[in-house]
């Protein structure tokens, strides 16, 4: 075993995953990656044996008895816990991604409790779990011991995993990260995404961070030296900003352009429970801990442009037939749903109006 430790990390060659493993060779950690034997995530894993040398796990978390013993036979000094289905592909199949998301995580903590020398445990969880987040108010920044609210499916089982780690006999770190912008989107239209981004409203706060940074937090937090605490992971305050600023630059950088605002929702000011659950962020301590928030926005989005290539041109050329045919995907531009709030919690705005089609 390398004199840092040896490291499991599930979800590996996810958007945060693919960053995080880098960072934890570069630091010396000898690093085990699990996750899902799939043509992407293969791809992804040559792509990161570039940075260095790792062993591959390929186990899907909902088998138990093969993640029990996956964790008897590393001996992992620490686990960084990513695997997860995100809004709103978690709705496609609930109990799946209760499996997943839930027991997946309670399972991973008994077998680490069970090793005679216990790792340390670190939980990627989200801001999210603070509930509905008013954005015509002047609320303080969101901190780790403000109140939580689960309000969706994805967000109760973030609140349950907390709860479960904070019970056991693990040393753990907790890590709510903002929004997590990823180096490269797929050049495939995902119209999940697309719907749910209506469901947010364009005035909402948003707290971004560039994949590479929230790689880079979550990699420095396997020393132990964020042990016992739960921080909030975002960007700089260059990071902060309306939700309108990160889909026009998205957009913009992609070539189609914005879509018109009657496609989104239109939250009433005087109710929280019309608004999303996503805002600001106070992030000093865990900056002052972990030296993570290194990428701008600003840089990104060119970076984002430049990528996509002669894409992005062709793209322009038949920019106003994308935007029609995105703007039909949205039940408040269609007519099937009030613009100003629907009335249902977030939990049956996102099942009814973003869930994708099961495969």
């Amino acid at each position: 075993m390398s004199s840092a430790g040896r490291v499991l990390v599930t979800g590996a060659f996810g958007t945060i995953g693919r960053q995080t493993l880098p960072v934890l060779m570069e630091r010396g950690f000898e690093v085990v990656a699990t996750d899902l034997r799939t043509g992407p995530n293969r791809t992804v894993e040559r792509e990161v044996r570039r940075s260095g040398d790792f062993a591959t796990e390929w186990v899907d978390v909902a088998d138990w008895a093969r993640v029990a013993s996956l964790v008897e036979r590393v001996a992992p000094t620490c686990i960084i816990h990513l695997a997860s289905i995100l809004p709103p592909h978690i709705y496609t199949d609930p109990g799946r991604s209760r499996r997943i998301n839930l027991e997946s995580t309670h399972h991973l903590i008994d077998a680490a409790q069970g090793l005679t020398e216990r790792p340390l445990f670190v939980l990627a969880s989200s801001h999210t779990v603070h509930g509905y987040r008013n954005g015509s108010k002047d609320l303080p920044l969101l901190c780790a011991d403000d109140p939580r609210q689960g309000c969706d499916l994805y967000t109760r089982i973030k609140i349950d995993c907390e709860d479960r780690l904070r019970a056991s006999t693990l040393d753990w770190t907790i890590l709510r990260y903002g929004i997590v912008f990823p180096e490269q989107y797929s050049k495939r239209i995902d119209p999940a995404a697309i719907k749910l981004s209506y469901l947010v409203p364009l005035q909402s706060r948003f707290h971004g961070i560039h994949a590479r940074d929230a790689g880079t937090a979550t990699a420095r937090c396997a020393d132990g030296c964020a042990a016992g605490k739960v921080l909030m992971i975002g960007g700089s305050e260059r990071w902060k900003k309306r939700q309108r600023y990160f889909l026009k630059n998205i957009l913009d950088a992609v070539g189609v352009g914005m879509v018109p605002d009657e496609a989104y929702l239109q939250p009433d000011p005087a109710r929280d429970e019309s608004w999303f659950y996503v805002d600001w962020m106070d992030t000093a301590e865990g900056e002052a801990l972990l030296g993570y928030q290194r990428h701008e926005p600003e840089p990104y989005f060119r970076d984002l442009a430049r990528a996509m290539g002669m894409l992005r041109p062709l793209a322009r050329l038949v920019s106003p037939l994308v935007r029609r045919k995105m703007a039909r995907l949205s039940p408040f531009y269609t007519g099937e749903a009030d613009r100003r709030a629907p009335g249902m919690d977030l939990d049956e705005r996102i099942r009814r109006y973003a869930t994708p089609d099961p495969k």
